[in-house]
């Protein structure tokens, strides 16, 4: 009995580890699996209006799509130019804080100005800003991946979605 409890343990722990792993991968299944079940009622719309399924799941696909790039569209122009405002600003707000009474006694107390001059003229500084730049890199190659992982998904299921409702009203 001991051994068959341990071994049992030891199953369930090698289950719990492996739904760790498998998280982010489970994550996009879900998140397309939602938008596929969100996007089916205007499938279904367009094949009431004579369309195939075939058909109708490529409309909507292509409607997506072109939402979200006007989405992106729509957002790209305003970072860039409240990025542009903080970099042409970032002067005369310094300019500001050292005029500051406040921050002239912080900056007695705990020197952090003197902190902040030695941080950057660092000669650590522009490695460590290059692996911050490849940091980035990679997040925004990962977000690139994972959309393209969730297209394609949800694409999948929208298209299987009656044979998936079929298999799983059988099941219940």
């Amino acid at each position: 009995f001991g051994f068959l409890a341990a071994l049992g343990v030891l199953v369930a722990l090698g289950l719990w580890n492996a739904a760790g792993q498998a998280r982010s991968v489970l994550i996009l299944l879900l998140v397309s699996m939602f938008i596929a079940v969100g996007l089916n009622p205007l499938v279904e719309w367009f094949m009431r209006r004579g369309l195939k399924r075939g058909l109708s799941v490529g409309v909507v696909f292509l409607l997506m799509i072109l939402a979200v790039a006007g989405v992106a569209v729509a957002i790209v122009p305003v970072v860039s130019d409240q990025i542009n405002s903080l970099i042409k600003n970032a002067p005369e707000w310094l300019d500001l804080l050292t005029k500051s009474k406040t921050l002239n006694e912080l900056d007695n107390k705990y020197h952090f100005i003197q902190k902040a001059q030695d941080y950057i003229q660092d000669p650590a500084l522009a490695q460590r800003a290059f692996g911050g730049i490849l940091g980035v890199g990679k997040v925004v190659a990962g977000a690139l991946f994972n959309t393209f992982t969730i297209l394609v998904l949800t694409l999948y299921f929208l298209a299987s979605l009656p044979s998936v409702k079929r298999a799983a009203y059988s099941l219940v």
